[in-house]
């Protein structure tokens, strides 16, 4: 029980939030490019391989429309994402998961997360751009913009740290750096996600 009642259902992301993606897109700008970096350096969401002329964002984008076995199948769980799934499910949570990743890639995505025992309830299939607009409690994230858009939406959102994350300052926002600090804020802290009636949200 929290400051707005029981978490019922819960949004998670999948890459950065139960995978490090980064490992892979670094492999793969060093292979096609000669530029090595290494992913704790990749410290902004747009983050630019200089040498490559390349952005993040845009390697992610060809990796999943063109190298999508490559890309994804080898991914590994962030550290204790599956015993973190399944506390959380133990414990009455709905999880719901959702991924911004190209939709002609979510057979490989449910795969994956079957492969590798991650427990969940749904899988949206068509994800708004607004991660916010699906009905849930609290979404678990990587990305700064998706947290702001929960928390203005009413939701509380953790933001999954990461180097290319920016904070955020609300109540109903926290920061967590494993998956234990996830299953706390859910199911241990009486303070998350903060007076329902917040919604603001500042960088």
């Amino acid at each position: 029980m929290n400051g707005c009642g029981e978490i019922e259902r819960i949004l998670v992301d999948v890459d950065g939030t139960l995978c490090r993606n980064l490992v892979r897109i670094c492999e793969y700008v060093e292979q096609e490019y000669g530029v090595t970096t290494d992913p704790e350096d990749v410290d902004e969401w747009m983050y630019e391989f200089e040498e490559a002329g390349i952005t993040v964002g845009e390697v992610a984008e060809t990796l999943l429309r063109d190298h999508e076995e490559w890309y994804l199948k080898p991914l590994r769980p962030l550290a204790k994402a599956r015993i973190g799934l399944e506390q959380l499910s133990a414990a009455g949570v709905e999880i719901v998961v959702l991924t911004h990743r190209l939709p002609s890639t979510h057979a490989t995505t449910r795969e994956w997360l079957d492969e590798h025992d991650l427990v969940y309830d749904e899988f949206v299939e068509d994800v708004p751009e607004n991660k916010a607009a699906v009905p849930g409690d609290v979404l678990v994230d990587d990305f700064h913009g998706n947290i702001r858009d929960a928390v203005e939406a009413g939701m509380g959102g953790i933001l999954f740290d990461q180097p290319y994350n920016s904070s955020l300052s609300s109540p109903r926002a926290a920061v967590a750096e494993s998956w234990d600090d996830v299953v706390h804020l859910l199911l241990e802290d009486d303070s998350f996600p903060g007076a329902c009636e917040q919604s603001s949200v500042r960088n």
